[in-house]
Parts: structure tokens; C-alpha cells; sequence
């Protein structure tokens, strides 16, 4: 076989991201393995009942080492398996990967039976994982790579295969390989995102292209092209079509902003919820306070549940917008808010009724899980209910 004259691979994510989400895996994974082994040395440690309790977390612990485990696996797939393009004397080949059923597609095209070549913009998702930057350089999570659209013929009529690049460096490269061979040069002004059987058609419209000669560097006609472009629809009074469609997609980015904005879920907490876990401290105080003067038994199970379900349900009642990982939120607040309590308290003497009433409240929000969704139905019923009305 020939040497081939000029071939491109898609890039791989830069070392120092992808040894970054390796890292935040792994940290992940060790989590889920303290869950699973934490409950068992401390039941070990210290048995008790509390401590008993605590083997729940376990399943939790083992569903986020599955979880990251087979989404650590998948990036590792993904970063693997990169498109690859080569030109020979007279024909390309490719190998291609579908992301979703991890089916590979290799091929040749002859270089004669290439028809149309089109130089434009792909969309690159989290571009800044992919590209080098300085330390200080601002990098946005997307930006448009130059393209090639490379329309061929075929036994089964006209097909596309697209070569998404990186750089202009490599589409002039690409470029200059192609360009002696005849093929007609188009410059579009599409951003394809889904290929189908349409994008085609939408390439050869005259006002979404213009010819174009390759002079070793393509950016030279592109720029003032896309520029003439931006100014053209600026200056063009757009149709009823048009401003429907233009309402429409308005309408969809609010509702997107509106939908992001309830995602976020810190955010929607709100002062009235983080105030929750200070009364959470307070009562949580005032309880092993009662322990130790013998008001109330260390040993009980009723005021530790009783504290967790009403400081939870208060918790989901006050949030802004309350959504299901609010649970987990709800679920650290607590358990920070009891640990940090007891480090203060400083509840170290074992069999002290503070030491009792201490571990009982820290192994009541370790197993919040639980039982807090039993408050966040409530909660959420009530707020449905009140909105309604």
C-alpha cells in the first residue's frame, strides 16, 4: 500500500484535562468505597445499634463505584476511539466512530468521484479540553472548528463525509492536497451540527455558498464571506416565516435560561434553606445539653428521627425552587451540620451520655437517605398545593 500523502486524526483531550477528570473519577470512586468500608470498620470499632444503622450507606456506596466506574470507562472509550483521515494518490479512506452504538465505520472514496468540497464551521463541544492555552487564557466550552464537507458519488446516488478539524493550519493542508485534482471549492456559511440526508440541499443553496479558488490559505475568502453574510442578514427585512421562527427560537432560549436556572441547584436554595441547618446546630446543641443533665435518654431513638424529619421537611418547604437533588443536598447539610456539632462538643468519652446522644444524632443523618424523602413528598405536595391556589 502507498504512504498516504497527508492524514488527520481527531485530537485527543490535552494531558492535563483528561488526567483532571481522571483524577475527579477516582475521587469519586474512593468515596463510594469509603461508604462501603467506612460502616463496617466502624461497626467493628465502636458496635452498636447507631452503628448498625450505618451499613445502610453501604448500597449507596456501591451504586457511585458502578456509576463513575462505567462513566470513567466511557470517556476512556471516547478518547480512544478518534475519527481518523488519510488522502493517498487517488483515494481517501476514513474510519469513523458512531459515539452512541460504538459501531465503526471504515471506507475509501476515490478522489475522482469526489464532486463538491465545502469549507465552513462545525460546532466543538468543551473545546477547551481539546486545544492548548495558557494558564491566564480565557477558554470558551464552545467554539466553531473549521470543516471540510466532502460530497462524493456513490452506487447508491450522492453521499457526505465531513473532515472536522482544529486548526485553519489543517484545513490549508487538506486544502492544498485536494485542490489540484479539480474538485469544486464552496465556501458555506452552514453550520452543520446532525448530518442527514437533507444537509446536502441546505449546502447547495446559492444563498448559503459562494465559490471559491484555494490560494494556500482559505481564511483569506472565508473571513469577508462570512462577514458579507452577518451584514447581509443584518440589512435584510425578514419575512412573517422568518419572525415566527425568530419568536420561536426566543421563546425556546428562555425557556432553556428558565429551565437552567431551576437546575441550578445551590443556587435555588435560597437564604430561608441554608438557614434551616443553623436551627438544625441550635436544636441539635440544646438536645445533648438535656442528655447530659438527664432530661432526656441518650440512648433514644425518637428525638433523633423526630429532628431529622422536621429539619428536613423544613429544609424542602423553604428552598426556591425544590427539585429531587435537593435530597442529597439536604442529606450533606445535615450530616456536615451533626459532625461538626459533635467535633465542638467534643463528645469523645465512650459511654458518656454525651457520646451517646452525639453518635446517635451523627448515624441518624448518616442514614437520612432513608427517610428524608418521606418529608420531601410532604413538602412538595404542600408547595404544589399553594402555588395552585
Amino acid at each position: 500500500m502507498s504512504t498516504a500523502i497527508h492524514e488527520y486524526r481527531e485530537r485527543k483531550m490535552q494531558p492535563f484535562y483528561w488526567i483532571l477528570t481522571f483524577e475527579m473519577m477516582i475521587i469519586g470512586m474512593l468515596l463510594g468505597l469509603a461508604l462501603v468500608v467506612g460502616p463496617l470498620i466502624l461497626l467493628s470499632l465502636w458496635p452498636s445499634g447507631w452503628m448498625a444503622l450505618t451499613l445502610l450507606a453501604i448500597p449507596l456506596g456501591l451504586w457511585m463505584i458502578r456509576s463513575l466506574w462505567r462513566s470513567l470507562a466511557t470517556r476512556i472509550w471516547h478518547n480512544r476511539h478518534n475519527d481518523y483521515f488519510a488522502i493517498y494518490e487517488d483515494v481517501l479512506r476514513y474510519t469513523v466512530w458512531d459515539r452512541e452504538t460504538r459501531e465503526e465505520q471504515s471506507g475509501s472514496i476515490r478522489l475522482k468521484d469526489i464532486s463538491e468540497m465545502y469549507y465552513g464551521r462545525h460546532v466543538m463541544m468543551y473545546s477547551y479540553a481539546y486545544k492548548e492555552t495558557s494558564f491566564r487564557e480565557r477558554a470558551p466550552q464552545v467554539e466553531l472548528w473549521p470543516v471540510i464537507h466532502l460530497i462524493y458519488n456513490s452506487g447508491g446516488g450522492e453521499k457526505m463525509i465531513s473532515v472536522p478539524l482544529a486548526e485553519t493550519r489543517e484545513a490549508n493542508e487538506w486544502l492544498k492536497t485536494l485542490a489540484p485534482h479539480g474538485i469544486p471549492l464552496w465556501l458555506s456559511s452552514v453550520v452543520v451540527v446532525d448530518e442527514d440526508e437533507a444537509t446536502i440541499h441546505v449546502l447547495r443553496k446559492e444563498e448559503n455558498r459562494d465559490a471559491a479558488v484555494f490560494e494556500n490559505n482559505i481564511e483569506r475568502a472565508f473571513r469577508p464571506f462570512i462577514e458579507k453574510k452577518v451584514e447581509e442578514e443584518e440589512q435584510r427585512a425578514p419575512g412573517p416565516e422568518e419572525l415566527e421562527a425568530l419568536d420561536a427560537e426566543i421563546r425556546r432560549i428562555e425557556e432553556q435560561e428558565a429551565q437552567q436556572a431551576q437546575k441550578a441547584v445551590f443556587a435555588n436554595v435560597g437564604p430561608l434553606g441554608w438557614m434551616v441547618f443553623v436551627l438544625q446546630f441550635f436544636f441539635s446543641w440544646l438536645i445533648m445539653n438535656q442528655a447530659v443533665a438527664g432530661r432526656i435518654d441518650p440512648d433514644g431513638v425518637i428525638i433523633p428521627v423526630l429532628l431529622m424529619l422536621v429539619m428536613s421537611f423544613l429544609f424542602f418547604f423553604l428552598v426556591k425552587r425544590l427539585r429531587w437533588p435537593h435530597l442529597l443536598v439536604c442529606w450533606g447539610g445535615l450530616f456536615v451540620t451533626q459532625l461538626v456539632l459533635d467535633m465542638i462538643a467534643g463528645s469523645s468519652e465512650e459511654g458518656s451520655a454525651l457520646y451517646s446522644i452525639g453518635g446517635g444524632l451523627i448515624g441518624m443523618s448518616m442514614v437520612a437517605p432513608v427517610f428524608i424523602w418521606l418529608p420531601y413528598l410532604l413538602a412538595l405536595g404542600l408547595r404544589r398545593s399553594a402555588k395552585d391556589k
